[in-house]
């Protein structure tokens, strides 16, 4: 035991293995992982690992281990049909789906988050969409038995069901996004998951019970590990929990054998066993956040001598929290809510204390769970009002991500007290040239935003921001295509404009009211300030008048554009050509703009017709940049328009295998025999065009210089 001791008190020990763990991790993300499927099969067997029900689209979402994970969607054609299915199919049940693979598609945006590259991380490859679902046979594992049986009961709880799910099983899946984005929005996201605090109650509740039995340290210690194993087979696998687990284990080990190892060393080796279980929890934001607050609170807590009231205790832990998580929510969201250390000191005892163990006591004794009700309730309620409080809020925009890793240079020693005057000094003066990044260095640039079957632009100069269309795909449910797209595009739009710094749009221009152009407006005036909203000259539609009211609630200046009204954006001038019209596409809005010696022209979803119109009344001259009209839809683009106007570089914004087969092969080839660069966002992703570099970079780290 001495031998054992000594080498376990030899400190170089576990920065090599920490070491190796960073360099396994650098392996791994140089070996591409590759699908053990084809993509052409149209059968798959396997084990149901998860199911969840979503009565909004009819549908019922799998994840089925087969020969790898695959998530499947089964839409049900009647109430009797659902019926059946809850009642016949359990979590291990073996099942054959019969449907089609495809691979899951993200939107090529710049800091955008890939859904494909997320599920690749989880070993998911394909997506199916089934056909028919047969079972083979029944589940006989007590694990999953237990665990069917457990959602089964927890399901039958009602309202707090969900919540119960997330603080006991570790499940979000029923939990609304609405509620999740506020949380988000307060700061407190962190909290809204079972984590490192909350295992740490279960592990001091379960040796406080182990406690009465006069068991040695030993045996409390086992029986303990037994039941955490047990308990983790049960809820749903994630990095924060395996990480609290992993904690718990090496820590009670140099406690049960007295190692007297620093925690700082234990902390070092915990990390290293997870990035060697797993590699890609370095992606993982909710093990971000967990492992790096926990390890700084741990670190902060060995220097303390004194002993301090509880109050002064949720402040000092609560600011050093955010302190902690500070480069992880800049990075990843591009702003902090600086009132969350006062949430902090109310929600993280209200959760931990009171709804994590009610929601653990209502699993065994199911009638505690109208108290649960009660404080849920008061908790969406207090979240709701505070996330329409816009004080706090500040954005950030996104740097390079040695910026980020900078800023600890300042907080750990900071949490170490380690000269904490003058590294908070430092940290300010950082936070205030990030914060004022997007001021000192101005952007002159459109960029052309990948919202799939849809139109956005944004136009950004001298500080000044106009967003053209907004995109919003069209859901639309057929019985027999089972064809759904969701919504979601204008919250990610946000986020990015977020990771620009853009703190309000100075203006929104809707061409028209069409949904591929308009409907995420609402999204968008939902989330950030707007001065201005314009709307085309012509008959209004039902979105648009959603649009107006919506607008008129948060404060947004409504306006019609009539022809050759002016707007301004900067050192851009933009005129608007078209006249008013009773169709919806005839009527968008066409608008040329001028920056410097170069000139644009955005032709919302205009047919040949408006071009026409347009060659007749104005003298376009040749034109730099082309947004060509309706998705290079066959109904524009002529030959006759374009023999004039002869663009240099044409953009095409249209969705991955959109079911309008957009743009056209004919239009494609008229671009191409007219010497036109094409630049398509279902090919290129995101576009930008730089004026202050003269230079155009897509998604695909594809650059062209600027002619002029």
């Amino acid at each position: 035991m001495l031998t054992l001791r000594k080498i376990l008190l030899f400190k170089p020990l576990y920065f090599g293995i920490f070491i190796l763990s960073i360099l396994y991790i650098l392996l791994s993300l140089n070996y591409e992982s590759k699908s053990l499927y084809q993509g052409s099969e149209t059968e798959i067997s396997g084990i149901v690992e998860t199911i969840s029900i979503n009565n909004d689209d009819n549908s019922l979402k799998m994840t089925i281990k087969a020969k790898e994970k695959i998530l499947t969607t089964y839409y049900f054609k009647s109430q009797t049909e659902l019926d059946q299915l809850k009642n016949n199919i359990h979590l291990g049940d073996y099942l054959k789906i019969n449907g089609q693979l495809k691979l899951p598609h993200s939107t090529q945006n710049f800091y955008s988050f890939s859904y494909t590259t997320y599920l690749q991380r989880k070993g998911i490859f394909y997506l199916m969409q089934g056909d028919s679902i047969t079972k083979i046979s029944s589940n006989t594992n007590i694990i999953w038995k237990l665990k069917d049986m457990l959602y089964t009961h927890i399901s039958k709880l009602g309202d707090v069901s969900c919540y119960i799910k997330t603080f006991f099983l570790g499940n979000q899946d029923d939990v609304s996004d609405t509620l999740k984005s506020s949380f988000q929005k307060i700061g407190i996201s962190h909290l809204f998951a079972l984590s490192g605090t909350q295992i740490s109650f279960l592990t001091a509740l379960i040796l406080k019970i182990l406690s009465l039995f006069k068991l040695s340290t030993i045996k409390k210690y086992l029986i303990l590990f037994i039941i955490l194993v047990f308990y983790y087979l049960l809820i749903d696998s994630c990095a924060a929990i395996e990480r609290a687990l992993v904690f718990t284990f090496i820590f009670s080990i140099n406690k049960v054998f007295n190692f007297f190892i620093p925690s700082f060393y234990l902390i070092l080796l915990s990390m290293s066993v997870l990035f060697f279980l797993n590699p890609n929890y370095i992606f993982d934001i909710g093990f971000l956040y967990s492992s790096i607050i926990s390890i700084g609170l741990i670190l902060y807590s060995t220097r303390q001598d004194k002993k301090i009231s509880f109050i002064k205790e949720l402040f000092v832990i609560s600011w050093l929290s955010f302190l902690l998580s500070l480069p992880i929510s800049l990075y990843n969201f591009s702003y902090i809510n600086i009132l969350s250390i006062l949430y902090n000191i109310f929600y993280v005892p209200f959760i931990n204390f009171i709804v994590f163990p009610l929601a653990m006591l209502s699993v065994i004794i199911p009638f505690v769970s109208p108290l649960l009700l009660f404080f849920t309730t008061i908790l969406e309620k207090t979240v709701y009002f505070l996330d329409n409080i816009s004080v706090g809020i500040m954005i950030f925009p996104r740097v390079s991500l040695l910026f980020y890793v900078l800023y600890y240079v300042f907080i750990i020693p900071y949490i170490l007290n380690m000269k904490k005057k003058f590294c908070f000094c430092l940290l300010t003066l950082f936070l205030f040239i990030h914060y004022m990044k997007p001021y000192i260095w101005q952007e002159n640039a459109i960029y052309v935003l990948d919202v799939g079957q849809g139109d956005s632009f944004l136009i950004l100069s001298n500080g000044k921001s106009m967003l053209i269309d907004t995109g919003g795909k069209m859901n639309y449910y057929d019985e027999k295509n089972k064809d759904q797209e969701e919504n979601g595009i204008g919250t990610y739009s946000v986020q990015f404009f977020y990771y620009l710094g853009i703190k309000k749009l100075d203006y929104l221009v809707l061409t028209h009211g069409d949904v591929d152009h308009a409907k995420e407006a609402l999204t968008i005036l939902d989330k950030m300030k707007v001065e201005k909203v314009y709307l085309n000259d012509g008959p209004i539609n039902e979105l648009e008048k959603e649009i107006i009211k919506k607008g008129k609630q948060v404060g947004s200046h409504i306006k019609e554009v009539k022809q050759n009204d002016i707007i301004r954006v900067g050192d851009f001038i933009f005129q608007s050509l078209n006249k008013a019209y009773e169709d919806e596409n005839e009527s968008s809005i066409v608008l040329y703009g001028m920056y410097n010696q170069y000139n644009f022209l955005f032709m919302g979803d205009a047919p040949t017709s408006v071009e026409k119109t347009i060659l007749e009344e104005y003298e376009l001259g040749e034109i730099d940049f082309l947004k060509i009209g309706h998705h290079g839809s066959k109904t524009s683009s002529s030959d006759e328009f374009l023999d004039v106007i002869k663009p240099k570089i044409g953009i095409i914004s249209a969705g991955i295998d959109n079911k309008f087969n957009h743009p056209n092969e004919e239009v494609v080839k008229r671009y191409y025999e007219h010497q036109t660069l094409l630049l398509q966002t279902h090919v290129d992703g995101m576009i930008k065009i730089d004026f202050n570099k003269k230079q155009i970079k897509t998604y695909q780290n594809r650059f062209y210089q600027l002619a002029k």
